[in-house]
């Protein structure tokens, strides 16, 4: 395995420093001037890395994603896991890590170690100092999108995937998605134009006050001591003092006829669902871990990884925190791919990488989506797992099997290491493709001669077939590196659209170095 020279790529410190010296509340970072992104480097025909000195791997080629398959041991993550990082690390790239292992923040930091980048390393997590508030990052954050309900709406709806799909309980009825959304549409708006500013706490502080009856709703009690109508009150107050733009009235009528009118006719077990569903996935942002790091200020946001190079790891492994570090990782991975999403193409932006090893954990269906995008937008999504059945279990059922599918067809660089998986191996072997063989046959069988004597005959021929160019078994005999095989793990690399030069064909034996 090859790499290229590397050019310079420090992190610029003062830009750095900026980013990080934004605190407390999103107005700040919303009034503060940005920093100017590093550019020079980053064309999409810049060379990253070397499979043979003939085969050069660029920013073109990364942004179109990559997939790294292997079994426990096989080295997809020791040996070419570490070369696309450490390559990519030294390019100056940001990066969004998120972790399942407890041994992958000691990783990344050897890792920045190793490529100077130990001043760009951000470590987000419980016992860390960074914080994040995504509602307020959102409801806030410049340009033409912010603030949008539409937006804030979609992250939640993410969660809830992610909740419900490793609950167990997974709830395709479109009926309860819409009910739920259009609950929390209204809420947030209610909030954003009473009191200018939503948060968590705030959006369950507002559902739970909501009339559950007309009678209810008549009562002085309820009119007293409810947030929801306050923030009617407070919405109809600056409505009539021509305080709201025409689409904010229209909003506000909309909010304040659905919880005034519409929700207290709700039948009450529709309601009941409805209101179970969303305080289940809240209840775990407004207490603990949770509620500290994305219910407080924000001193940390997607920007520093995409305009100043930080690398930011997610320090709550899924092995450690369970289900909250599984649902803490997804939220900040939703906002950060929609950063990346918006921000201007042009200009030459920095690469952004996406780290997902044991990726299956934070899979969500918006994945397929971002990737099919992700060269315009200068993001790398680098996903690493065991093997293929790993992401059918966690996106069950035909319409699941498509997204993970679709996801993966849409990750164009694949490394398939040493694997005992006979679906992924089949999968891998599908992906080379198939060639035609010519497959030869030969007859022998004897018969009496004329003198009554046994003569053998033998007759031969052949015929042409399809069949995989590398078949199945031959994935199983990899290498997996380790003192053995000289802390070198094999892997056959496989890029759409591509013919490697070192050998006219479209996938590539490759040795990667776990020492690299």
């Amino acid at each position: 395995m090859e790499k290229p020279n590397s050019a310079p790529h420090h992190t610029s410190r003062n830009a750095f420093r900026l980013l990080t010296s934004f605190a407390g509340t999103l107005t700040a970072f919303a009034s503060c001037p940005r920093p100017v992104p590093r550019v020079g480097t980053y064309s999409l025909d810049s060379e990253i890395l070397r499979f043979s000195p003939r085969d050069p791997w660029t920013l073109r080629d990364a942004c179109e994603g990559v997939m790294i398959f292997g079994g426990i041991g096989s080295g997809k993550s020791s040996a070419s896991g570490r070369t696309f990082a450490k390559a990519m690390l030294q390019q100056g790239y940001g990066f969004l890590v998120l972790t399942a292992k407890t041994d992958e923040t000691e990783h990344w930091k050897q890792l920045c170690k190793e490529t100077g980048r130990e001043d760009s390393l951000i470590l987000f997590g419980p016992d860390h100092p960074y914080r994040f508030n995504p509602l307020a990052y959102e409801a806030c954050r410049p340009g033409p999108g912010g603030g949008l309900t539409h937006n804030l709406v979609a992250l939640f709806s993410t969660l809830f995937e992610v909740a419900d799909r490793n609950s167990g309980q997974a709830n395709n009825d479109e009926f309860w998605q819409r009910t739920l959304e259009q609950l929390l549409r209204n809420a947030i708006d209610l909030l954003l134009i009473a009191k200018g500013s939503v948060s968590l706490p705030d959006i369950a502080r507002v559902i739970r006050s909501a009339p559950r009856s007309e009678r209810e709703r008549e009562s002085t009690e309820w009119q007293n001591g409810s947030l929801c109508c306050e923030c009617i009150r407070e919405g109809d107050h600056k409505k009539r003092a021509g305080e709201l733009t025409t689409v904010q009235q229209n909003d506000f009528q909309q909010a304040a006829e659905y919880f005034w009118g519409d929700y207290p006719r709700i039948p009450e077990k529709t309601r009941g669902c409805i209101e179970v569903t969303f305080s289940s996935l809240a209840d775990a942002f407004l207490r603990g871990m949770l509620r500290e790091l994305f219910c407080t200020s924000t001193n940390l946001v997607p920007e520093m990884i995409l305009e100043s190079g930080a690398v930011v790891v997610l320090d709550m492994p899924v092995k450690e925190y369970g289900e909250a570090g599984r649902l803490a990782q997804v939220l900040f991975k939703h906002t950060f791919q929609r950063s990346a999403e918006r921000r201007n193409p042009g200009g030459n932006p920095r690469p952004a990488v996406l780290w997902m090893d044991e990726g299956q954990q934070f899979l969500t269906s918006q994945d397929k989506e971002v990737q099919a995008t992700a060269r315009s937008a200068r993001l790398i999504t680098v996903c690493i797992s065991q093997n293929l059945p790993g992401f059918y279990s966690v996106l069950p059922g035909d319409q699941g099997r498509a997204e993970v599918d679709a996801f993966l067809g849409n990750l164009q660089t694949k490394i398939f290491h040493q694997n005992a998986c006979s679906i992924t191996n089949e999968f891998a072997a599908d992906q080379i493709g198939k060639i035609l063989v010519y497959r030869g046959t030969s007859n022998m069988s004897t018969a009496l001669n004329d003198s009554g004597e046994e003569q053998l005959t033998q007759a031969a021929g052949g015929r042409e077939s399809l069949d995989w160019e590398v078949i199945p078994r031959v994935f199983s005999t990899l290498k997996k590196g380790g003192p053995t095989n000289n802390f070198e793990a094999e892997a056959i690399v496989f890029q759409g659209g591509r013919t490697f030069d070192a050998n006219g064909r479209n996938a590539l034996r490759v040795l990667f170095s776990q020492r690299a």
